[in-house]
């Protein structure tokens, strides 16, 4: 029973919550990055936007994450532009 907790404590918040989740969290640089890619290469653009948005602090690290050929999708969105000027060095 305990090992059992263990791993269900260690997997992550509940797939089905995952939505929710997304729109509730602050994330770290990397884990803004690898969800928003996610969520751009299905289609959700605002979602990665706004997750992006959300990083803090904002700083050279978002700016080199953002050049990632994965964000090529969101790069003529306004939005995606200021977040680039704002973390520029």
């Amino acid at each position: 029973m305990k090992s059992r907790y263990a791993v269900r404590r260690f997997r992550g918040p509940d797939t089905r919550d995952l939505p929710a989740y997304i729109d509730t969290m602050r994330p770290s640089v990397l884990e803004a990055a690898f969800l928003s890619q996610g969520l751009a290469s299905v289609g959700e653009r605002d979602r990665a936007l706004t997750l992006l948005e959300r990083v803090r602090p904002r700083s050279e690290m978002l700016w080199f994450v953002l050049r990632w050929p994965e964000f090529d999708p969101l790069r003529d969105d306004p939005r995606f532009q200021r977040l680039v000027e704002e973390t520029k060095p």
